[in-house]
């Protein structure tokens, strides 16, 4: 009988709560320093006013795109070239549901890495 084999699903860290957002910077930088972020146009200033000055006092660089249109895998493409272009080493998806599919499949095909900041109530995109 073949042995039992381990293996991780979902994501590796998952915090809530008050003050949750104080620790993005140190989540990010454990993938990377120039980040390509992507948010909605109301969750994404409001995490910025959280946790953008954290960001830039660790020495994150962030490359900031708002979604505005509909998700399709053209403009993860388009999403892609441009953060490999800008020479970003993370992607940072910020939002609900469509803005982290969106970093999720823009991540995959940059091969980059993809911390997430789900923004909903209840989500299940930060562990899918």
């Amino acid at each position: 009988m073949e042995q039992v084999k381990d293996y991780k699903i979902g994501c590796g860290r998952f915090m809530v709560g008050v003050g949750a957002l104080q620790g993005l910077a140190g989540e990010v930088l454990h993938f990377g320093r120039h980040a390509f972020v992507l948010g909605g146009p109301t969750t994404l200033p409001l995490v910025k006013a959280k946790a953008g000055g954290a960001l830039a006092q660790a020495g994150v660089v962030a490359e900031e795109r708002i979604l505005r249109e509909p998700n399709s895998f053209v403009l993860a493409e388009d999403y892609a070239r441009q953060a490999r272009q800008a020479g970003c080493d993370v992607v940072l998806a910020v939002g609900g549901g469509k803005c982290i599919d969106l970093g999720k499949v823009t991540a995959e095909l940059a091969g980059l890495p993809v911390p997430t900041v789900p923004t909903p109530v209840a989500t299940c995109a930060a562990c899918s």
